[in-house]
């Protein structure tokens, strides 16, 4: 089963997403804010990240410069997250070291066959 972290600081949206994702036969973890994600992260090593941008204190941009600091976590898959849908706030996360980018509202067809295709290698059935 796929381990995914939700760092998502909406607890509606977050609650949504945690609903699909179940659904769809994953395993969800759901953090609010960066800080969270990466020390949630070193612990629990995910399978793959869903980290918002936007988030109070630590966030999403920070985060994922954290983890990919951590050699435990740097390989771990990270899907960035930000209403702000453009292609600069894209090429942001990328350079930060995610693996891909994703506007909000979220597009669940989308992420779903996005987490497929980064963790398709990583995971043991």
């Amino acid at each position: 089963m796929i381990t995914v972290l939700l760092a998502e600081d909406n607890q509606s949206v977050a609650a949504s997403i945690r609903r699909y994702l179940e659904y769809s036969d994953f395993e969800v973890m759901h953090v609010k804010n960066g800080e969270d994600a990466v020390q949630i992260a070193l612990e629990q090593k995910p399978n793959i990240i869903l980290m918002d941008i936007q988030m109070p204190g630590c966030g999403g941009l920070e985060a994922i410069k954290r983890i990919r600091a951590e050699p435990s976590i740097a390989d771990i898959p990270i899907i960035a997250a930000t209403g702000l849908d453009s292609q600069h706030e894209g090429e942001r996360c990328l350079k930060a070291g995610a693996n891909r980018f994703i506007g909000k509202p979220y597009r669940i067809k989308e992420m779903v066959e996005y987490i497929h295709e980064l963790c398709g290698q990583n995971i043991e059935n």
